[in-house]
This record gives C-alpha cells, structure tokens and sequence, in this order.
C-alpha cells in the first residue's frame, strides 16, 4: 500500500488543483478598517447556480480506495466546525481515459475556518475528519452530482498520514 502525508493547505501547495481558501500572507486584503480585514477574492467559482450542502465527515481509517471528479465543474469544501484531509490528484491519461495521477497523489488538511476550491478535473474523495467529526460545507454547480460525477476504484490502496 503506498502511503502519503498530509500537508496543512497553503496558497502555494495547493495551486495546481484549485484555491486555498484562507487568509494568510499569500493574499492581500482588499479592504481594512479598525472593525473588519475583508479578503473578498480569495477564490472565483464559474457557474450558473451554485447548490450549498454541508458533509458531516465521520472519524474513519485514513485508508482511499477510490477517487471521485467533477470533469466540468469546480467544487468548494470548507471546514466549518473541525478539521479534514482530502486526497487530491490531477488527470493522465491511460487507455484513452482519464485517471488519476497516482505518482503524484497528494494530500491537504484544511483546518476549521479554511477553504479549499478544487479546478475542474481534479480527483479527490469525501473529506476524513481529522477531528472526531467534521462540518465541512459543499459548493458546486446545481446538479454536479447527478450530472457530473465520475468515480474511480484505485488498483492500490493508499494510505494517508
């Protein structure tokens, strides 16, 4: 089984397969005053309708055997209450269709109050809850799931630590 570490988001590891959805030093506020710091681009989201959910991910083994992607849309996740690690890989192609990029398989931890925007295309999977549970909210294109939801079994297991 191979294995992978978990890497707290940032703007910089995380900008092959979307946003990181944080305030950090990365990104410059676009209003300041004594009352509030507003950050209001820290990510953009092309869509027509956006559908809002919220996953409650369960403790469970940090074991992935398979990899979900949305072709055409992009999807948020962010951590509302708790913390998750996601597994997340971009496309090659093998038999003429596309599969996630196992050598290059990574994985992000997004903390309670952070975000992460996933591009279109790229693979990952339900969140694991780093804490006992985790509230993470769902944002993507009204329909994703029915209408843009591809899954792939993987031939090896991958663990993340």
């Amino acid at each position: 089984m191979k294995t992978i570490v978990a890497r707290h988001v940032s703007p910089e590891n995380f900008k092959e397969f979307g946003k990181a959805v944080l305030v950090s030093d990365a990104y410059k506020p676009d209003a300041q005053s004594e009352i509030q710091t507003y950050y209001g681009q820290l990510a953009v989201m092309k869509c027509d309708s956006i559908q809002i959910g919220i996953c409650v991910a369960k403790s469970r083994p940090f074991i992935v055997d398979e990899l979900e992607q949305h072709a055409k849309t992009a999807e948020l996740l962010a951590a509302l209450k708790g913390d998750f690690i996601t597994p997340v890989a971009t496309s090659v192609v093998i038999g003429g269709k596309e599969r996630p990029d196992m050598e290059n398989i990574k994985a992000v931890r997004v903390n309670q109050g952070e975000g992460i925007v996933f591009n279109e295309g790229i693979w990952h999977w339900t969140p694991y809850a780093a804490t006992d549970t985790c509230d993470v909210l769902v944002g993507f294109k009204t329909g994703t799931p029915q209408n843009d939801f591809i899954s792939c079994k993987l031939e090896e297991s991958i663990e993340i630590k």
